[in-house]
Parts: C-alpha cells; sequence; structure tokens
C-alpha cells in the first residue's frame, strides 16, 4: 500500500468517534487517509466509497473523481481499488483548484458558495505531488466542461461526483452516465446537505430519464447504479 508522509492529525469529530466498521482493512485505510488530513469527508463516506468500489472491482473500466480538492478522496478511491483488485485501475482526478468554477453559480444553489475563497487552500501542483504514489492516476486541472473534451474516451465503472453546484453535477452526469459500464456506479456527494441544494435538483432531472437505480445511503450520498 503506498504511503505518504503525514499531516499533523487533528481530532476527530464525534460523530467520527462513533463509527465501527468490522473491516480491518477498511478501517487501515481509512485511518491512513484522514491522518493525511486532506480530505473533508468523513469515514461514513469513506465507507460508502470503500463498498461501491467492491462492487464495481468485477467490472471493466476507469474510474474518476471530479471535485477533488485536497486530494485525499482521490487518495483513498485510487488505494481502494489497489487493495481489492491487486493492482491499480486508471483514475481520472479533476479540479480547478481554486475553488468553484466561475459563472456556475445558479439559482438552485445556496448563495453560500457565491464565497469565492472557498476550497481555494489547495493546488494541482500539491495533489499532483501526493498523488504521485500511483502510476495510473492522472490529474487534470479546470473546470470539467473544459476538461470533458481531453479525456480519453473510454469506460468508467465508479465516478465520484463532489461538485456542490447543480450545474456542474448535471454537466458530470451527462458526461459519464452513458460512458458508465452495465453495473457501474455513480456517487453523488452531498445529496441531501442543505447548503447544496442543486446537487439533488440535478439528480432528479438526470434520472427521470431513467436507466439507474438510485440509493440514498443517508450519507449524504446518492448511488446511482447502470442498469
Amino acid at each position: 500500500m503506498p504511503s505518504r508522509a503525514r499531516r499533523t492529525p487533528q481530532p476527530a469529530p464525534e460523530a467520527e468517534k462513533q463509527f465501527p466498521v468490522d473491516d480491518e482493512q477498511f478501517t487501515a485505510l481509512a485511518d491512513e487517509v484522514k491522518e493525511h488530513g486532506r480530505t473533508m469527508l468523513p469515514r461514513k463516506r469513506l465507507w460508502m466509497l470503500w463498498q461501491c468500489v467492491g462492487n464495481v472491482v468485477p467490472l471493466d473500466g476507469a474510474a474518476a473523481e471530479i471535485g477533488a480538492y485536497q486530494g485525499g478522496s482521490s487518495y483513498f478511491i485510487a488505494a481502494s481499488f489497489a487493495a481489492r483488485l491487486g493492482q491499480e485501475v486508471p483514475l481520472e482526478v479533476i479540479d480547478t483548484f481554486a475553488g468553484h468554477p466561475p459563472g456556475k453559480l445558479s439559482g438552485h444553489d445556496s448563495p453560500v458558495h457565491a464565497d469565492e475563497t472557498k476550497f481555494t487552500q489547495t493546488s494541482y501542483e500539491s495533489v499532483v505531488e501526493y498523488l504521485s504514489v500511483f502510476e495510473r492516476v492522472t490529474v487534470r486541472r479546470g473546470d470539467f466542461s473544459s476538461i470533458a473534451s481531453e479525456l480519453p474516451e473510454q469506460d468508467y465503472r465508479l465516478v465520484h461526483i463532489d461538485v456542490d453546484l447543480y450545474a456542474p453535477a448535471l454537466e458530470c452526469l451527462e458526461y459519464f452516465g452513458p460512458r458508465l459500464v452495465r453495473g457501474g456506479i455513480v456517487v453523488l456527494d452531498d445529496y441531501g446537505k442543505p447548503t447544496c441544494p442543486g446537487i439533488r435538483r440535478a439528480a432528479e432531472e438526470y434520472l427521470a430519464a431513467g436507466g439507474f437505480q438510485a440509493w440514498n445511503a443517508l450519507t449524504r450520498q446518492l448511488v446511482l447504479v447502470k442498469r
């Protein structure tokens, strides 16, 4: 398993401490990633990602994360595939590394996202260095709508969308949905979060066309399984 230099770990919130999972492999990896101090995802959301990786291991295809911020959840996804599959899978990691894309805040989103300092405490260079322990991870910088044309045309088995806003979420669903293999999974983060109403709106609009099973994990994640 890859190993990185640790940041000083922050005290775990009480909800983190009260999340027991009888899975030593997950616990070790989650502890490692949380100690890096580079993800805002609580263990219960990492646990959902871990289970989703396990469910798509038998499938073919790459993986992707849009909205990587400091790279912690990308590291977790890459390491989870390596642990469960015994080898890496191609992982596309996409972020502006400068906060929300200009002009993407809509009337479907909370005004709290108008804060231009949100999610700017990161950099493309630092995330590239952090994820350099993985040979099959590609980090791309930019708004997804401008990056999509640069992506290789390929199938995907797992996609993690963590973009907070309606328009980018719908763009990602419309791009990756047709490229997801049957049985592949999209994990839509911040579903049901009061400050991210646009995520629910984007999911409802996209799912209206059918083709997916949707599972509300009650962890502020919506899990979409391609039929």
